[in-house]
């Protein structure tokens, strides 16, 4: 009998990083239901939420994110060396077929034993400028995936590279927008939430107050504002569904009328299959501004608008009521961004990256 087919995902911590695997690991069970998934990556609590949710198993190792290094040398390197440790015996144990790498601190130990047990490894990037993660295990892969042809920041004498487009989850790739007696406008902030957009569409609810009564508001706020976003709208007389976090957003997408949202490239990827035109407030600490440059790729496609965050939150609210208001006043734009954002989809993209990882795997 042959050995049950294994497949093993490295990385993680937000769900931009942990939904194009998920999307990846459904088109491998859709053409082998009996293959085994198996999820590894870092200890923090959402990460968990999200795997167990989806139903995959979870492993974790105890890293530290690469931001450490300055601060704790040592440490950090021991950690990481204890990691690998404990990541080959992982590997020793479940025998997979391939490692594929979904960026981030957590996906470095797993891949670097994969490369030295000479196990096949596929690394997904997402975003225009490649992660520091990715940079880094570059020359350990054998095949790089890229969601955009800019992509930039990556060398490599040892991997093939394809763009085959950020994965998107069945789910998502499926959903029908719903009508609905009221538009619905959607808040993102991330996976952990963004207290710099929500005080900028807190001070736009209050600028458009009697405007947004036509309109029901979904926020996901992130733990620490929960409190404060549901007491605003309460106060404000606005209908709002406030959620410190939405690990499926299923619904919320199939009632979106219009987004507000950071620009992380999983989140674009699912709002253009989705077709859901966008206003952009790109995280400005990105690591190489890559969330500026995911945005602006959209903002030229005719797909969305960027209101730029600025050290004054009140003037990014400002600037936000101004970009909503003319969209309200020119309904006939905010259907043409719908269609830009479905010409941007890329439901093909796990496809492509399976059979990536299928050639790997056979060539070893």
């Amino acid at each position: 009998m042959s050995q049950r087919a294994t497949y093993l995902f490295a990385g993680g911590g937000t769900g931009g990083h942990l939904f194009p695997g998920m999307a990846v690991a459904e088109e491998l069970l859709a053409r082998n239901a009996d293959a085994q998934i198996l999820f590894v990556g870092s200890e923090r609590e959402i990460e968990r939420e999200i795997v167990a949710r989806a139903g995959y198993e979870h492993r974790t190792l105890d890293v530290e994110p690469s931001t450490e290094f300055r601060r704790h040398p040592l440490r950090f390197l021991w950690r990481t060396w204890q990691a690998v440790r404990m990541a080959k015996a992982f590997l020793a144990d479940l025998k997979p077929r391939a490692v594929i790498g979904l960026g981030g601190f957590a996906s470095v130990p797993i891949v670097q034993a994969a490369y030295s047990k000479r196990i096949p490894v596929v690394l997904l990037e997402q975003n225009i400028v490649a992660g520091r993660a990715t940079r880094w295990l570059a020359r350990r892969a054998n095949k790089l995936c890229l969601s955009f042809d800019e992509t930039v920041g990556i060398q490599s004498n040892r991997a093939s590279v394809v763009v085959t487009g950020n994965p998107v989850r069945q789910a998502i790739i499926k959903i029908t927008r719903e009508s609905s007696t009221k538009p619905t406008l959607l808040v993102l902030g991330g996976s952990q939430g963004s207290e710099a957009v929500n005080q900028a569409m807190l001070d736009c609810a209050a600028t458009l107050q009697t405007v947004l009564d036509d309109w029901q508001i979904i926020h996901q706020t992130g733990p620490q504002q929960l409190d404060d976003v549901r007491a605003t709208y309460a106060r404000l007389g606005l209908n709002a569904r406030v959620y410190s976090f939405m690990s499926d957003l299923v619904d919320a997408y199939s009632e979106a009328s219009l987004v507000v949202s950071r620009a992380g490239a999983t989140t674009l990827a699912e709002l253009a299959c989705v077709g859901i035109p966008a206003i952009l407030i790109p995280y400005p600490q990105a690591i190489g501004d890559h969330q500026v440059l995911n945005a602006r790729a959209f903002e030229e496609a005719g797909a969305a608008i960027i209101v730029e965050q600025n050290p004054d939150t009140m003037l990014t609210g400002a600037n936000l009521s101004h970009v909503f208001e003319d969209l309200l006043n020119r309904t006939s734009r905010l259907e043409q961004m719908g269609v830009a954002m479905q010409i941007l989809a890329t439901s093909e993209a796990a496809g492509r990256i399976v059979d990536a990882i299928e050639e790997v795997s056979h060539q070893r």
